[in-house]
């Protein structure tokens, strides 16, 4: 298998991801998991990304101007966020919910041990029993992540790492919207 963009041949490839060529909304960026042996990497703007045993789903967001990216990729069974061309740390495990925010701050929920936390940036949320899945909310402003988190038998709404005062019962998802959190 072979990947043509731009009229240049890359591969051959002994296998590719299902759900094919990725491109950016803007058009900037091009990916594409592939496996070569039996590791997968990601292929990102001709470039052929380390070698790891699996990548997640999905395979790659990009931020809203596309200057940076992240995915989920696992090696030796413990997985990692991949930002930026950069392995993070490794954990035991992901929400499938991660992003961008709209300035283009990283988010993700991870799992460390048996407990949840989320990340923002460089900062890092108190950790969790559990995150409601879909967990986490972007919003339009510059200060604008919402999740609903669970320690126990309590429920905390949370924006921007910061954590309300404890529930019996909050709904489902978290909304996020401009009248809500403003442009802070």
């Amino acid at each position: 298998r072979f990947l043509v963009v731009d009229d240049r041949e890359y591969g051959p490839f002994d296998g590719t991801a299902v759900g094919g060529v990725q491109i950016s909304p803007l058009g900037r960026r091009v990916w594409l998991p592939v496996v070569q042996g039996e590791r997968w990497h990601l292929w990102l703007d001709g470039t052929l990304g380390p070698a790891f045993d699996g990548i997640g789903v999905p395979h790659a967001v990009v931020s809203a101007d596309e200057s940076r990216l992240a995915y989920l990729a696992r090696r030796d069974k413990v997985w990692r966020v991949v930002l930026d061309g950069i392995e993070g740390e490794p954990v035991q495990g992901f929400l499938d919910d991660l992003g961008f925010t709209a300035d283009g701050t990283f988010f993700v929920a991870e799992q460390v041990g048996t407990r949840w936390r989320v990340r923002l940036g460089a900062r890092v949320s108190e950790e969790f029993d559990a995150i409601n899945k879909p967990g986490l909310m972007a919003g339009p402003g510059r200060r604008a992540l919402a999740f609903i988190a669970r320690r126990g038998q309590q429920v905390h709404m949370c924006v921007d790492l910061v954590c309300g005062p404890p529930h019996a019962q909050i709904g489902a998802r978290a909304i996020v919207d401009a009248s809500t959190i403003g442009d802070k």
